[in-house]
């Protein structure tokens, strides 16, 4: 069933999944080695601490693996409904809003999107060509789509 279904949306985009893939491997690269020259940026590291004295002076255990946000009592509370798809409890919505207010309070996740910005705006800049070229090219895809959508309703 598969290979009918890479087939009709090949058909219908005139390129295949994995060349439209192709299609944001600019953004995807300029993302990346943003993302990972501010995490090696002094100030990353300031933010992160802020934010996790803040948690633990309101009694919270910061995760603080380089991938790990949040606390263990929330990610805790999340796996022990054991179901993605619930509401979330009240105990949840207390943790996470704990931990939207260090954020805000310590200008956490401010200040880390300005650090991983200041690193984009050359590579966007240096860049600039490929990634007009890949958004052309990606909208031109999803009319394909939304044209043969409204005419298969």
């Amino acid at each position: 069933c598969m290979p009918e279904i890479l087939a009709t949306l090949k058909e219908i985009a005139g390129i295949s999944l994995e060349e439209q893939s192709g299609l944001t491997e600019a953004y995807r690269r300029i993302h990346g080695e943003s993302y990972a020259a501010a995490m090696n940026h002094p100030e990353w590291k300031k933010y992160r601490e802020a934010w996790w004295k803040c948690l633990s002076d309101k009694g919270l255990t910061p995760r603080k693996g380089d991938e790990e946000w949040g606390t263990k009592e929330l990610s805790n509370a999340t796996r022990a409904s054991g179901d993605n798809n619930a509401p979330a409890s009240e105990e949840e919505i207390r943790l996470s809003v704990i931990e939207a207010q260090c954020s805000k309070d310590t200008g956490m996740a401010q200040g880390l999107a300005n650090l991983v910005a200041s690193y984009q705006k050359p590579l966007i800049r240096d860049n600039e060509t490929k990634l007009e070229e890949q958004r052309k090219q990606l909208s031109e895809v999803n009319l394909r789509y939304k044209e043969w959508v409204l005419k298969n309703q």
